[in-house]
Order: structure tokens, then sequence, then C-alpha cells
């Protein structure tokens, strides 16, 4: 009777440990894949102009962003648009040089005359930072 009590502990512990070691393995082989994710996701090249932009906005911290690439009028166009949850901000449209080509005016609620059908006729491409929508 012994034995086979000692030998039921064994089994128990057997499939305990049988457990563990899968729980281990499985953390030990998704963990590289779950801290390069992001790197992986977001390996894109970002015109310089960009960087900083998006820095000094980082460093304000003010109000949440979103940057996007979009292609608006057979060209690539960046949206830097504000996602502050109370208030419409507006938005601006960059060219890939970074001149501002127009912009979302909150306070009217409309984009500009030059870009009156961006919400219609861009095309988002890619969202560059921060969440979307």
């Amino acid at each position: 009777m012994r034995l086979s009590k000692a030998l039921g502990v064994e089994i128990v512990e057997f499939k305990q440990r049988k457990t563990s070691y899968l729980s281990i393995t499985f953390f030990v082989m998704l963990t590289p894949w779950l801290v390069h994710a992001d790197e992986l996701t977001h390996d894109v090249e970002l015109p310089r102009w960009l960087e900083r932009t998006i820095s000094d906005i980082e460093k304000d911290g003010t109000n949440p962003f979103q940057v996007a690439k979009y292609d608006y009028e057979g060209r690539v166009v960046y949206l830097i648009d504000s996602r502050f949850p109370c208030c419409d901000l507006g938005a601006t449209i960059y060219s890939t040089d970074g001149a501002e080509v127009c912009g979302f005016i909150g306070i009217v609620g409309a984009w500009e005359p030059s870009c009156f059908d961006f919400p219609t006729s861009g095309k988002l491409v890619e969202v560059l930072y921060g969440a979307p929508n």
C-alpha cells in the first residue's frame, strides 16, 4: 500500500512538474517574439523633419496625437492629428519635405478650401504613430 501511495504522489508530482515545464517552455519560446513585436511592426523609415516633430510633441506631452501616412491626389502626405478626447483641436497635412499642405480648422469644423476633399479622397496608407482612431 505504501508503495502505491508513494507512486501516486510521484505521478502527481510528475504531472505538476510537466505542466510547469510546459509553461516555462512556452514562455521562453514566446518572450523573444513579444519583446520585438513592436519593432517588427513599426520598422518604418520616417523623414527627419517628421521624427523631430514627433519628438517635440512627445516632449510637450499635453495632448495625444496620431501620425498617419496617406495617399492624397497621387502623392504621399503625412497627417498629424490631435487625439484630445474633449475638444476638436484640428489636424495638419504635410508634404514629404515637411511643408504644410493644409489643415483641419478645429473651431470651424472643416478642412481648409485647398483640401476640403481630403476626408473622401485621402487614402490611409498606414498609421505611423499613435493609436488608430
